[in-house]
């Protein structure tokens, strides 16, 4: 049995003896004392797409709904994390800036607005269409875990 799956049995038994072996042996296993602690803290995807490469989970938080992108943000390596959020606002403020405005018609007696001198922005491009939903529950995300280059299956 996996280092991590022993430990995850052990925790769930609530044997302190089982425990402590457990943790000793996915130390002996490679696991670094933070990992081992957040065993059982951390689920699974989360702290598999904590060890994927840059590119990876760059590619991962692109393709994230909002759900799975604050749920794995977090986790992504440090100077992914800022570059990444503004790339997520800088959509959700295009997508706002492309919405119709209501602007509200002057009050009688008062100054008209100026007129204005920036050019009109270009159209926005069409919306890309909705990927396919994910079979059994599993999210996109999932799919490009599985494709990963350092996925061992």
């Amino acid at each position: 049995m996996r280092a991590r799956t022993r430990l995850l049995a052990a925790l769930h038994s609530k044997d302190p003896e089982a425990i402590k072996e457990a943790k000793a042996d996915a130390i002996k296993a490679g696991y670094s004392n933070a990992a081992v602690g957040a065993i059982g803290r951390t689920p699974s995807d989360v702290f598999l797409f904590s060890k994927l490469p840059e590119a990876d989970q760059q590619a991962i938080l692109r393709q994230a709904n909002k759900e799975e992108f604050e749920r794995y943000i977090g986790h992504a390596h440090m100077k992914l994390r800022k570059p990444m959020r503004d790339e997520r606002a800088g959509k959700q403020t295009e997508a706002a800036a492309s919405m119709p405005s209501f602007t509200p018609a002057p009050k009688a007696g008062a100054a008209p607005p100026p007129a204005a001198t920036a050019p009109a922005p270009a159209p926005a491009p069409p919306p890309r269409p909705a990927p396919p939903s994910p079979s059994r529950g599993r999210s996109n995300a999932d799919d490009l875990l599985r494709a990963s280059p350092l996925s061992a299956r």
